[in-house]
């Protein structure tokens, strides 16, 4: 969200760091209705920032340029910066109900194929049954699952060996919360 307007005027024109002035001049400190994100102005917090959202495992950062005016939509002035993992699953099926998707899974401790997620094929060539995949992904669910994943490539160089539980997915990869 972003600040467009102050006393009854349009704001959206001026940059970045003007909107977040006026933004700071208006919301109370304490609310509880609305807050203001950490905004990081130098190299140095910008890499503190960073390192801590990752050691808390959030999604991602937004960055703005300072001097941005607003702009909906994606603008090629803001970026979405997501802390992205990575694992190499095994396809285990192919045109999931009808669509451009394979299904892919992770052994577990005791030799079974788990499925982990349906991730879109689209773009990739063809994928078949067997292939293994490098998939990034968001964060992985309690419910082993993971979370917004997509197809990097397909590996040649690995085998189905590579794509168990313990190999792939590390206990900080895990979102609480999200059982699905």
């Amino acid at each position: 969200y972003d600040m467009l307007r102050a006393d009854a005027a349009s704001i959206a024109s001026q940059g970045y760091e003007h909107r977040l002035a006026q933004a700071i001049k208006i919301i109370p400190r304490g609310s509880k209705l609305l807050s203001i994100i950490p905004t990081w102005d130098t190299t140095a917090t910008k890499q503190a920032a960073i390192a801590d959202c990752r050691k808390k495992r959030c999604e991602g950062v937004a960055i703005k340029h300072r001097t941005a005016p607003y702009r909906a939509g994606e603008s090629g002035q803001h970026f979405k910066f997501k802390f992205t993992k990575s694992a190499s699953c095994k396809v285990t099926a192919v045109g999931v109900d009808g669509k451009s998707n394979a299904a892919i899974a992770l052994r577990d401790a005791k030799g079974k194929w788990i499925e982990v997620a349906h991730v879109s094929t689209i773009g990739k060539g063809r994928v078949a049954p067997g292939a293994i995949v490098e998939v990034t992904f968001l964060c992985a669910t309690e419910g082993r699952r993971l979370y917004q994943p997509r197809i990097k490539e397909i590996r040649t160089d690995a085998d189905d060996s590579e794509c168990t539980f313990a190999r792939q997915l590390k206990p900080t990869q895990f979102k609480q919360g999200i059982a699905a």
